[in-house]
């Protein structure tokens, strides 16, 4: 028989879920609880959420999310990342922090304002993608480089003219 507690704590989930913008998945074995604690406050100051959860209860609240995944996802220990202020952010700083202890890899990542399953590859390479300020800051330095040379381009025949006046001037 179900105890009232387990469910309690299926339905919290479910609630998380529902607020959540994105869900990954990872294995946090071999972290010390001081490291875990860590991990938890700057992911706290990102916008998101991370807490280990037993795989049979995440089982059951995800499977109301109607998402196309292995199984496999839920075995071994399991820390459950949501990104509730942005999808990546969390993330970012997650991965960031894990790879100072050695090899991590995320199990799954899902993004749940479209239902797209990410494997842990395709969670490694968003993670390691610029921020939007980085991003935003990039696509201003490429705009100004193609004003300059749309400038540049104005200016030189002008400037061959000025040239040739200042040749035909001295000679």
């Amino acid at each position: 028989m179900v105890s009232q507690t387990k469910i309690y704590e299926v339905e919290n989930l479910k609630a998380k879920l529902e607020d959540a913008k994105s869900v990954f998945l990872t294995d946090y074995q071999g972290l010390d609880a001081n490291s875990l604690n860590s991990l938890r406050q700057e992911v706290k100051k990102t916008g998101g959420e991370l807490f280990v959860v037993k795989n049979s209860l995440l089982k059951r609240a995800v499977s109301d999310l109607e998402l196309n995944f292995d199984e496999q996802v839920f075995a071994g220990p399991t820390a459950c990342l949501l990104g509730v202020k942005d999808e990546v952010s969390s993330l970012k700083k997650a991965y960031r922090f894990l790879e100072g202890f050695g090899e991590r890899s995320f199990k799954i990542g899902v993004l749940l304002n479209n239902k797209q399953v990410l494997s842990g590859d395709e969670v490694a390479r968003l993670a390691n993608l610029p921020s939007l300020t980085e991003l935003r800051v990039m696509l201003v330095g490429e705009l100004t480089n193609v004003f300059k040379q749309l400038l540049f381009s104005l200016n030189s025949p002008l400037q061959k003219m000025v040239l040739i006046l200042r040749e035909l001037k001295n000679s």
